[in-house]
């Protein structure tokens, strides 16, 4: 099922996610604890900013990726 969440209201946008994560977080290992982990994913979901959709442009400055950059041959 497809559901557009750029067009609901941040509480029913919330409401969705966090739905969503608690589905998803049912069958591990958290599942006891799966209302906290849920809002602890939308949170995150929430702070997170977008690579790039249709409404925004991408950063024309981008932060560097503080991850090494793994040399092929090592791996």
């Amino acid at each position: 099922m497809a559901v557009h969440l750029d067009v609901m209201d941040p509480a029913a946008r919330n409401d969705m996610l966090l739905k969503s994560a608690a589905t998803s977080l049912s069958s591990k290992l958290v599942s006891g604890h799966k209302e906290f982990f849920a809002k602890m994913v939308v949170d995150a979901v929430n702070q997170a900013r977008p690579l790039h959709s249709a409404n925004t442009q991408p950063d024309p400055n981008p932060e560097p990726d503080p991850r090494p950059n793994p040399n092929p041959a090592q791996l």
